[in-house]
């Protein structure tokens, strides 16, 4: 998961919105902006204004991990100071905006954004009474459309949470580790490839994950052995991407998430080409790839070992 270093980010949704591919023009809340954003690239938001509270994860003593978090001031253009030569600011578009935890009053965080892009919209009217005698009201407003975060302190973290650690395996982890690296600091292209290369040397794990959850849903016998032989490379080298296109069409449908199919989207995540896609283009490739990856790594494969406990539980009772 993309994280801070002051925080650790809740876990990701398991609903068919975190496992479909999502469009490349997505829109994106000011708090998602402010806690978890990348560096250096352009984000689109819709009238974007820093929230006076978000929700944040703090590691001090004796705080706990999710809290709210209070914005300190109003976004202040970077510069901008009683002393500042002749009033002026070299980018009125550059601000800085920080927050600090509710309950100890001591972690922070500071964005340093960059204001991208504006749009002028009509104003809808709420009240179908007009006064007649009233001046007339601006029938137009300028909005706030698209944004970059350019800094951030604390500087974004490389940590994994310790369940993915240990799945993952030291060679796997470090792989993921750079992802982090490249996505937090923009760099889209390297982020994906990546993401990729970890799915690449996870696929067969994969799709045992998925077979053993679907023996633990009482999936016939001959269906879990066709999603396991997706994983045999007996008869010779096959792609990973192959190997999860196979295991997605023998995907069962009791184990689809809103009618979506976990392999299928990651196959056509990893099949996408990336070389004549941006930046940013790219890194949203990864974090969809690294969603729908954490769905079946972690989290199918952690439910799957509690139903199985659980069955075996029920099986001691009388």
């Amino acid at each position: 998961m993309w994280r801070t270093q002051m925080s650790e980010e809740p876990k990701r949704s398991t609903s068919a919105k975190a496992i479909a591919a999502t469009d490349k023009d997505e829109v994106v809340s000011a708090e998602v902006f402010i806690t978890k954003s990348p560096l250096f690239v352009s984000i689109k938001v819709d009238d974007f204004e820093p929230p006076e509270t978000i929700s944040f994860n703090c590691d001090s003593i004796g705080c706990g991990k999710g809290t709210t978090w209070f914005r300190v001031y109003d976004p202040l253009p970077l510069g901008k100071g009683e002393n500042t030569r002749f009033n002026e600011v070299v980018d009125w578009n550059l601000l800085s905006v920080s927050y600090k935890c509710v309950k100890c009053n001591n972690s922070s965080l500071s964005v340093v954004y960059k204001e991208v892009k504006r749009e002028t919209r009509p104003i809808k009217n709420s009240s179908a009474f007009v006064d007649s005698m009233a001046p007339p009201q601006p029938s137009t407003r300028e909005m706030l459309v698209k944004i970059m975060k350019v800094g951030q302190y604390p500087e974004p973290s490389i940590s994994l949470p310790d369940g993915l650690e240990k799945n993952l395996g030291k060679d796997c982890a470090a792989l993921y580790r750079k992802s982090l690296i490249c996505r937090n600091i923009g760099y889209g292209l390297a982020a994906a490839g990546y993401i990729r290369r970890v799915v690449e040397d996870k696929t067969n794990e994969l799709i045992e994950v998925v077979a053993k959850s679907a023996e633990a849903h009482g999936v016939d016998a001959k269906k879990v052995k066709e999603i396991r032989a997706a994983a045999n490379s007996a008869a010779g080298y096959t792609r990973y991407e192959e190997k999860l296109k196979i295991a997605g069409a023998v995907f069962p449908d009791s184990l689809k998430v809103g009618n979506k199919n976990p392999l299928f989207s990651l196959f056509k995540l990893v099949s996408e080409v990336i070389h004549g896609k941006s930046e940013e283009e790219c890194v949203k490739v990864a974090e969809d790839t690294d969603a729908v990856f954490q769905y079946v790594f972690t989290n199918l494969k952690a439910e799957t070992e509690s139903r199985k406990a659980f069955i075996e539980k029920m099986k001691e009772l009388p």
